[in-house]
Parts: C-alpha cells; sequence; structure tokens
C-alpha cells in the first residue's frame, strides 16, 4: 500500500514495470491503471477554510505538509480557492511532518507577527504542534487564533473542547486498500471500481467556537 505520492512518482512506475501488486492511498493522477483511492483534498481544504470564515475569522493561513506531495499541493490549491473566494492572498508556510516540525514552524510564525487570525493545518499532528506553540506566545485557542485540521483522528479529544478537524474516513479507505490488495495477491475477481475517491466531513470543535480559552494538555 502506497501512499504519499508525488506527481511524477518513480516507486509507481517502477512497481508497475515489476508487475508488483500494490495500492495507491492518493492521488492517481488520471491514470486509471491504478488501484487507488483518495479523498478530494482539494474540496476537504476548501471546505476547511469555508469553515473558518463560518466561525468568523477573516485572515486564515495554512500551515502545509512537505512541498513536492501530491495531497500536499490538492490541500494548497483547495485553501487557495477559497481564499481566491474570499478576495485575500493566501498565506501559507510548509512544514515538514510531525508535532515538533510544526511547532518549530508555528513558533517562527507567532515571532514573526503574521497578519492572520486562525490557521487550516495539514492534519492532527501537526496541529498540536500549532497549539502548543500557540500557548507558548500565549496565543489564546480559539479566541484569538482559531485552528482546523485534517484526519479526525484520536488526537482530537487531547485538547479541552476538542480539535476541529476533517474527517476523512481513513479507516475505511485502508481497509478498501486491504480488501483490493488481497484481490489482486490472490487472483480473484476485482470488487468494484478500481478507484473509489471517499467523501470528507468537517468536525467542528471547540478551536474554532470563539469560545474562553482552550488549554493544551
Amino acid at each position: 500500500i502506497l501512499v504519499e505520492s508525488e506527481p511524477s512518482d518513480e516507486r509507481i512506475n517502477r512497481l508497475q514495470q515489476d508487475r508488483f501488486p500494490f495500492v495507491l492511498i492518493g492521488n492517481a493522477g488520471g491514470n486509471p491503471d491504478l488501484l487507488a483511492t483518495d479523498n478530494d483534498n482539494t474540496v476537504a481544504a476548501e471546505i476547511a477554510t469555508k469553515h473558518l470564515f463560518e466561525a468568523g475569522y477573516r485572515r486564515p493561513a495554512m500551515l502545509a505538509g512537505p512541498q513536492g506531495l501530491t495531497v500536499t499541493q490538492d490541500r494548497v490549491a483547495g485553501y487557495q480557492c477559497a481564499m481566491d473566494r474570499a478576495g485575500l492572498a493566501p498565506f501559507v508556510r510548509h512544514s515538514g511532518f510531525g508535532m515538533d516540525a510544526a511547532r518549530e514552524t508555528a513558533d517562527k510564525l507567532f515571532a514573526e507577527g503574521g497578519d492572520f487570525d486562525s490557521m487550516v493545518v495539514f492534519d492532527d499532528f501537526m496541529a498540536m504542534g500549532v497549539l502548543q506553540a500557540a500557548r507558548k506566545h500565549q496565543i489564546s485557542v480559539p479566541k484569538q487564533l482559531g485552528v482546523v485540521s485534517f484526519n479526525n483522528s484520536m488526537l482530537c479529544g487531547i485538547v479541552d473542547g476538542g480539535l476541529s478537524s476533517v474527517n476523512l474516513q481513513i479507516d475505511k479507505m485502508v481497509r478498501w486498500s486491504v480488501d483490493r490488495l488481497l484481490e489482486v495477491i490472490e487472483e480473484k475477481p476485482m470488487q468494484g471500481a478500481n478507484q473509489v475517491t471517499f467523501p470528507c466531513e468537517l468536525v467542528a470543535r471547540g478551536t474554532t467556537t470563539r469560545a474562553p480559552l482552550v488549554e493544551v494538555l
């Protein structure tokens, strides 16, 4: 099962050349021969950004994942679409994966005093780093900074009031991928389409409610 694909991914080319069974979780890039499942990450990011506007924020920034990944490009594109629709210039910063990398990047942004009042963060782990940096700089969440992320993982419950996050139905995507991969390995007839896009849903919680200060554990 291949994840974090790139627009021109040599791994995919080699797997196909070797006829090695695999399933992609990510953007198939219009290749109908791939077994692949994904969300519409562009739409997901639009939904997340729109939610911040609906919650009363006016200058959302985006803390994106590493450059060069399809999922990063798709989510940045969705955020930019929402900002364009609102007549605002996008404010995007990239970070490495993980809580520590996101905390360091957010720490620099807060120290610089950027003109933003909310943030779309690449995933829940990275959002936790953002919240830790906000606490360091005595920035109240969600009063002074709204935060929304992706994956709707168990981490969302670590924050008092909860972390707002887009549910990407990752558990269903993984189950679909495993089932398809086993069918290929066992040479069984394929059940359903070669490619499936799962819908996403924004789950609003305390980091975007403009409620009193949310404490990070």
